[in-house]
């Protein structure tokens, strides 16, 4: 919508302005100030604001960034999270690590000073939000994308690592990796550290760990609309079913 076709928009639902408020209201909605108005715009200006509860989970998946609690992101702490080694991109030679690194940042980074801070981060998810109708479905994108644990029914989460752990002296179970971002690649690295991560979520008495059969889940929905989404997480749910990064981190397998 432009300035000029914006008054015929508004006739068409039988609203009548003068012409002071017609700029008014083309301004509030025209955000980036470009003289049109686009779709997201559009839908950013009726929607308004995110609410409290899609505020906090902004906020709880900045905290998973901002790993020293500044406020602020930089790439180094982005580094430590976002493993761009199943980047296409960075597979094929097309672009180095440190520049997937650098694209994936500049979607949040408004003022392109290479660091993301909490109102950039909050602002990137403003538009997404404007577009999402369910507080549940919004709830379940956040998780996964930043694989935070937890969650009930569809909201559950179904992107962190689970492992089976077999035990010396108990029956062995299947544990959700409560933090398994930033794992290292190198197989060996990243058992000893699982292992650590294990131990540090209270999993003790481990003679050893088993990757699990992964498998695509085919009963739920998965959010499509975000333009990162399946970069950052492996988009796969672990076999057998355990969905128990819900409301429980470990279920046990009895023979």
């Amino acid at each position: 919508m432009t300035k000029r076709s914006g008054p015929t928009f508004f006739n068409c639902f039988n609203l009548r302005f003068n012409a002071a408020e017609k700029l008014s209201l083309f301004s509030t909605f025209d955000r980036d100030g470009s003289g049109t108005v686009s779709y997201d715009e559009f839908i950013r200006g009726v929607r308004g604001e995110m609410n409290d509860f899609r505020l906090e989970w902004v906020n709880k998946a900045f905290s998973v960034l901002d790993k020293d609690g500044s406020g602020v992101v930089t790439t180094a702490e982005m580094s430590q999270t976002y493993d761009v080694s199943a980047n296409p991109a960075v597979q094929s030679g097309k672009v180095t690590p440190q520049q997937a690194i650098a694209q994936f940042m500049k979607h949040f980074d408004q003022n392109s000073d290479g660091q993301i801070t909490r109102e950039e981060f909050t602002e990137n998810y403003e538009w997404v939000s404007a577009s999402i109708d369910s507080d549940d479905y919004f709830e379940l994108m956040m998780r996964n994308a930043w694989h935070i644990a937890g969650g009930e029914g569809w909201s559950a989460n179904t992107s962190n690592l689970r492992v089976l752990v077999k035990h010396t002296r108990s029956p062995d179970e299947v544990v959700c990796v409560l933090n398994d971002l930033g794992l290292p690649r190198d197989p060996a690295l990243r058992t000893m550290e699982v292992v650590k991560r294990l131990k540090s979520q209270g999993v003790m008495d481990i003679a050893k760990i088993e990757p699990l059969r992964l498998r695509r889940e085919s009963g739920k929905r998965e959010p499509s609309h975000t333009w990162f989404f399946n970069a950052i997480r492996p988009g796969f749910a672990a076999d057998p079913s355990s969905r128990s990064c819900a409301n429980r981190s470990r279920r046990s397998v009895h023979r």
